[in-house]
């Protein structure tokens, strides 16, 4: 757009209540009104059209061989029960509204071809011609609203002439908002009470507050008069907020009136006690979001110095439990989560599962903690986590390193021993995963044959 200026400090002055969003009634009130009434007709048109819809249905099943129209009073009672639902199926408003739906011209005559393109489509059962013969009393090729409905014309010509009557009035009320804009002063007199400066203010910053004083006030105190965050301000510091809100004002006279103690200093309560309230609040929540931020960032190095790691390649050469491969992957894969365990091994799983499949093969497994940068007895681990010895494993059997008591929980006295049983396994194992995978998945001791 060629914006030229600082983004953030925009969006910061629409996002009054600090949520990160700006709705359009932050923006401007008056559209936000605007894009409602907009809103309204989209759904006002919507809810016509399924009404006409059923009503050409209800026509089309209402208008069997039994019930076709023959002459010019079937003619109306098909139009009074078609187009009638939103009237209460008043006939004159009915025949009205059926009117100005077939003369689409708008010039007042309806041709034999209007009249048949308009019954088309509504499920109408009978001769067109002869219907338009029967209307047309005078014979001229062409109806007219009169030959339509003596008491339709005559509604028709009331609504009219009040549509005329309201365009009037809409006019003339137009052309007084103009005169007044035109000849409205341009120089005020300067105000010259608080409390006519504090309802410019209001009428001035309030429209993204929808007007209530409180935030208002507590905003300009912000962003205003105050934005250096100083407890008080002095008159040179009230003058600029003034200015800056276009407010014309005896700057020192109405100083004085929130100055009681004539220290020459005004606090946000001196101006509102009701703004001062809610930016105590204001601050007090941000207060407590910042201090939840710190405990995140906290918990977050307390967990980076709790696995005792200042390396990668001190990383490698400790993988050789479960227990420490599990703090392998948290740590590789854990930083934008905080190093949740779980998370980070979802995010562990993500990365390995490249072809989506929702299962990892050995060889899936092996490249994905290679190029994760481990150092170890990868099928060891496999072979750990397939505990139905299937030659794939899946994600449950990933996240159950993180399940207390799970398969990563492993006693320091049972490490040992399951090492050790586990080195001998290591070459089934391998042998057991790779012939799997080339066949159905499954794997039994035949499949297991050690070298």
């Amino acid at each position: 757009t060629g914006f030229q200026g600082s983004t953030t400090k925009i969006f910061r002055e629409f996002d009054s209540r600090k949520r990160n969003v700006i709705k359009i009634r932050d923006f401007d009130e008056a559209a936000a009104d605007v894009f409602q009434e907009e809103q309204e007709a989209e759904e006002a048109k919507r809810v016509a059209e399924e009404v006409a819809f059923k009503r050409k249905q209800d026509a089309k099943q209402s208008m069997d061989g039994s019930h076709r129209v023959e002459n010019a009073e079937d003619f109306k009672t098909f139009l009074i029960k078609f187009y009638g639902g939103k009237f209460g199926f008043d006939p004159v408003l009915s025949l009205v509204h059926a009117w100005r739906t077939f003369d689409k011209s708008g010039d007042g005559k309806l041709s034999i071809s209007e009249f048949a393109e308009a019954l088309r489509n509504t499920g109408f059962q009978g001769s067109m011609t002869k219907i338009f013969k029967e209307l047309d009393a005078d014979r001229s090729g062409v109806l007219d609203l009169a030959e339509w409905d003596a008491a339709a014309a005559q509604e028709f010509h009331r609504q009219e002439a009040e549509k005329a009557a309201q365009l009037d009035n809409d006019l003339a009320a137009q052309d007084r908002r103009v005169a007044a804009f035109l000849h409205k002063e341009k120089d005020p007199d300067p105000l010259k009470e608080w409390t006519e400066v504090k309802t410019a203010l209001v009428n001035r910053f309030g429209p993204k507050f929808h007007f209530r004083p409180d935030e208002t006030l507590a905003w300009a105190w912000r962003e205003v008069f105050n934005p250096r965050g100083k407890p008080s301000i002095q008159l040179a510091d009230f003058g600029n907020g003034l200015r800056e809100g276009g407010i014309q004002a005896e700057t020192r006279s109405v100083f004085s009136q929130l100055d009681h103690s004539a220290t020459g200093f005004v606090t946000l309560a001196d101006m509102d006690e009701a703004a001062a309230q809610f930016q105590a609040a204001l601050v007090e929540q941000e207060a407590l979001a910042a201090e939840q931020k710190q405990r995140e960032v906290d918990k977050m190095m307390a967990f980076r110095k709790s696995m005792d790691v200042s390396t990668r390649g001190e990383i490698k050469r400790s993988v050789d439990t479960l227990p420490a491969f599990k703090q392998f992957l948290i740590k590789q894969f854990g930083a934008e989560v905080y190093f949740d365990p779980i998370k980070s091994l979802q995010v562990a799983w993500a990365s390995m599962d490249t072809s989506g499949d929702g299962k990892l093969t050995l060889r899936e497994f092996s490249q994905g903690l290679q190029a994760a940068g481990l150092q170890g007895s990868v099928p060891k681990f496999f072979k750990m986590l397939d505990r139905q010895c299937k030659g794939v494993i899946a994600v449950d059997d990933l996240l159950a390193l993180a399940e207390p008591g799970g398969v990563g929980e492993i006693r320091e006295d049972e490490e040992e021993a399951q090492d050790a049983a586990l080195t001998s396994l290591d070459a089934a194992t391998t042998v057991c995963v790779e012939e799997a995978v080339g066949r159905d998945g499954a794997c039994n001791t035949q499949d297991a044959t050690p070298e």
